[in-house]
C-alpha cells in the first residue's frame, strides 16, 4: 500500500537529491535484483527516477547487463527509453529501437555491452536492423580505439561474432589502439577457429593496409602460433615478407622470438620470404638464427645461394662472429662448412670472431675457426689466404 501511494515517493527522492543515495529502483536495477524491480514497477513506482548521474532505471540495468530487468522495465509505458545521463548516453535497449546513438566518447550501447562482456544483451541489441556495429570509442583518458568485433573476438564469444559477421553494414578491418584488426587479434592470441570464422567474410584483409597497422602474419609469427601461421599461409594473397615495429619481417620475428618452427615453416614457402631482410639494427636472419641457437634455420638458410652469408650488422658483426661470441659450436661448424662465409671479418671495434669467442671462454669454437682457417689456408694455391682480416 505504502508503494503505491505518491506521497510516499517525495522524500525518498528528496533522500537522493541530498546525500546521494540511490533511489530504490535504480538501486534494484543496478543490483539485477529483479524481483524487487518486478515488485516497484508493478505498484506504479516512478520508472523514470534518476540517480545524481542522471541515470534512470533502465541505464542502470543496462550498463550492468542485467537484461532481465531491462525486459521487466521495458513493459512499463510510461518508462522514457529517450533518457540522458549527464553524459548524453541513452540506455542500451532504447538504443536498439531508436538507433542506437553515441554518446560524446563515441561509444553506443552494443560497445559498451561487448566492452564489458555482456554478450546477452550484445546478442538483443544484434536483433535490430539499425544497431550501430562499427563505433569506436575515443576516451581522453584511455586511447582505446576498439570495435565491438575487437571485444567479441578477445573473449571468444563466438556467437556475438558470428552475428556480427553477417552484417554488411560491419567493417572487418578497423584497427585498435594497438594497430591490430580483429583478424589480428584473433591471430596474436593463436585463436584458430576465431581466425577461420573471420576469413569466412570475403572482405577481411589478411595483410596491413599502412604500417602503423600489425600484420596477422607477423603477428602469428612473433607469438609462434604455427597453426595460424599455416592457415594464414593459405591465402593467396598473403604478404609474406610484410612486417611491423623494428623486426621487419615474419621470419625476423619468429626467429628472434625463439619460434624456430615458425621460421622453418615460412622458409618453406613457395616462394620463399626474403632471406635477406633486416631489422632496425640491421640484424640479418641468419645473424639472429646463428645468436640464438637455431640449427635447422641456419642450414635452411645456407642452402639458398641467395642468402648473404656476410652481411654485417650495424657493429659491423657477421652471423660467424656472433655463433662465436655466443659458444654455438654447432652452427659455428655448420657456418665454417661453407667456403663463403669469411673467417676473420673484424667488427667496428677491431674484433674478429676469434676473439669473440676467446673473450667468453668458447675456446671449443676458437679451436674449430682455427682449424678451418688453417686448413683453407693450406689448401689455397696463391700467394696468401683468402681469408685475411677485413671489416665488414
Amino acid at each position: 500500500l505504502l508503494l503505491r501511494d505518491p506521497t510516499v515517493w517525495a522524500p525518498v527522492f528528496a533522500l537522493h537529491a541530498v546525500n546521494n543515495v540511490l533511489p530504490p529502483l535504480c538501486m534494484a536495477a543496478d543490483r539485477g535484483s529483479i524481483e524487487m524491480v518486478r515488485l516497484l514497477v508493478e505498484c506504479g513506482w516512478y520508472v523514470n527516477e534518476v540517480d545524481v548521474e542522471g541515470r534512470t532505471p533502465i541505464h542502470c540495468a543496462a550498463e550492468n547487463g542485467h537484461d532481465p530487468v531491462v525486459q521487466v522495465l521495458l513493459t512499463n509505458e510510461q518508462l522514457d527509453v529517450n533518457a540522458r545521463d549527464h553524459r548524453k548516453s541513452t540506455a542500451l535497449h532504447e538504443a536498439a529501437w531508436e538507433g542506437h546513438l553515441a554518446d560524446r566518447y563515441g561509444c553506443t550501447p552494443l560497445w559498451y555491452a561487448t566492452r564489458h562482456g555482456h554478450h546477452n544483451v550484445a546478442l538483443r541489441l544484434l536483433e535490430e536492423s539499425n544497431v550501430i556495429v562499427n563505433a569506436v570509442c575515443r576516451f581522453q583518458t584511455m586511447p582505446e580505439k576498439s570495435t565491438s568485433l575487437h571485444h567479441a573476438v578477445n573473449c571468444n564469444a563466438t556467437l556475438t561474432v558470428q552475428r556480427l559477421l553477417v552484417r554488411t553494414a560491419l567493417n572487418p578491418n578497423i584497427t585498435d589502439d594497438c594497430g591490430r584488426t580483429p583478424l589480428c587479434c584473433a591471430s596474436h592470441a593463436g585463436n584458430l577457429p576465431m581466425v577461420e570464422l573471420l576469413l569466412g567474410r570475403s572482405d577481411v584483409r589478411v595483410n596491413a593496409a599502412k604500417k602503423s597497422e600489425q600484420p596477422p602474419l607477423w603477428s602469428a609469427a612473433s607469438q609462434g602460433h604455427i597453426q595460424v601461421v599455416e592457415r594464414l599461409l593459405q591465402c593467396g594473397d598473403i604478404d609474406i615478407n610484410q612486417g611491423w615495429g623494428p623486426y621487419s619481417s615474419p621470419l625476423l620475428a619468429a626467429i628472434t622470438r625463439g619460434h624456430s618452427d615458425v621460421a622453418m615453416r615460412l622458409l618453406n614457402c613457395v616462394p620463399r620470404p626474403d632471406v635477406n631482410a633486416r631489422t632496425y639494427l640491421r640484424d640479418s636472419a641468419l645473424s639472429l638464427a646463428a645468436r640464438e641457437g637455431h640449427v635447422d634455420v641456419v642450414a635452411h638458410l645456407l642452402e639458398d645461394w641467395q642468402t648473404d652469408r656476410n652481411g654485417a650488422d650495424r657493429q659491423g658483426r657477421t652471423a660467424l662472429w656472433w655463433a662465436a661470441r655466443a659458444g654455438q659450436a654447432r652452427i659455428a661448424q655448420r657456418l665454417l662448412e661453407d667456403d663463403r662465409v669469411l673467417v676473420n671479418v673484424l667488427d667496428n671495434d677491431g674484433v674478429d670472431a676469434v676473439d669473440a669467442a676467446r673473450t667468453h671462454y668458447h675456446f671449443e669454437v676458437v679451436g674449430l675457426i682455427r682449424s678451418h682457417y688453417s686448413r683453407r689456408y693450406n689448401n689455397w694455391t696463391g700467394g696468401g689466404p683468402h681469408n685475411l682480416r677485413t671489416r665488414s
